[in-house]
């Protein structure tokens, strides 16, 4: 069986230092101003409700690894020594990253900026493709059966 391709990205940028990367890109393109804005006070709000929630999403993931005591570390998913299934893990395979995304897209409302989504959606796609599914592939050799069991009944995001 030939093993899967891989790519040297994958796993290699922490995923808080892309995370930090978009938010820098929204933040600049935001102050550049090139396109009118379109805030809605309403949006605005559920920006920063937005942000509560992701704070309490990540922190609660958090909790769970330190909780199994198992390995957090991105770089080395087949570390692991217990596979998180409880808790946010019903709802979402990686709700750390979920958080992150929450951030973004609250940032986003709050700008009233198209673009910022587009940056948003930029995040998903490096995520999905240089972090996620390099540890999917490492938990499934690593977990096996117990993995794909996860896989099936729990979505990758939401």
């Amino acid at each position: 069986m030939t093993p899967p391709r891989t790519h040297p990205l994958e796993t290699k940028i922490p995923p808080v230092v892309v995370f930090g990367a978009v938010w820098l890109a929204q933040w600049g393109w935001a102050r550049l101003g090139l396109l009118p804005t379109w805030p809605v006070p309403a949006l605005y709000a559920a920006g920063r409700l937005l942000f509560f929630l992701a704070l309490a999403i990540g922190v609660g993931a958090v909790v769970h690894f330190v909780r199994a005591r198992t390995s957090i570390d991105p770089h080395a998913p087949a570390k692991a020594s217990t596979l998180v299934t409880g808790g946010l893990y019903r709802i979402s395979r990686n709700p750390m990253y979920l958080a992150l995304l929450l951030i973004l897209v609250g940032r986003g409302m709050r700008a009233g900026d198209p673009v910022q989504f587009v940056l948003t959606a930029a995040f998903v796609l490096y995520m999905t493709r240089f972090q996620i599914q390099p540890e999917e592939r490492a938990l499934a050799a690593h977990f096996g059966e117990e993995y794909a069991a996860f896989r099936r009944r729990t979505r990758r995001w939401v």
